[in-house]
């Protein structure tokens, strides 16, 4: 009987959070979208809305977690893939559990690369800017006459003129 309750509530925790790690998941695929197409505002919209679904994700887990500290265990150690709890657990839960963490993996890692293709866009553009300004002045850059000339401190300001 212990083990029915106690796969139960595994099976509770998994229907809490799997809606929302969906969501999710479906949400970082948006931004990276947003990314590759280079498009700020709809990155900015799908940002404030990955940080809504993070908050709900993570008041879910407390939830979760109130949950199964009544059968000694924790969001974490769950999984993590414990053996002591793993071995508890029938075959059925076993697999919606490992579909659980699976996408909660693949989110992870596709926030990350979203983080860093942002991070590398932020510091091409940053590079761009000062190039196109004059703020580097050990850059060269190809002028009118054909050849590789030091760009002028205030160049910037002739960007569009003839």
């Amino acid at each position: 009987m212990a083990l029915n309750a106690f796969n139960a509530s595994i099976h509770q925790v998994i229907d809490q959070l799997k809606p929302i790690a969906d969501v999710f998941f479906d949400c970082l695929q948006q931004e990276a979208t947003c990314i590759a197409k280079g498009s700020a505002i709809e990155l900015e919209e799908v940002a404030n809305n990955k940080q809504q679904l993070s908050q709900q994700l993570e008041q879910a887990s407390k939830e979760c977690n109130h949950l199964l500290s009544q059968h000694q265990c924790d969001l974490q150690a769950l999984l993590n893939g414990s053996d002591a709890i793993v071995n508890r657990l029938d075959q059925p839960t076993k697999q919606a559990l490992s579909a659980l963490n699976d996408k909660l993996t693949a989110s992870f890692e596709l926030n990350q690369a979203n983080g860093i293709a942002v991070q590398t866009l932020s510091k091409i553009n940053r590079f761009t800017l000062n190039l196109i300004t004059g703020q580097n002045p050990s850059v060269k850059l190809y002028g009118a006459k054909g050849t590789t000339e030091k760009p002028h401190r205030n160049s910037g300001a002739k960007l569009g003129e003839a």
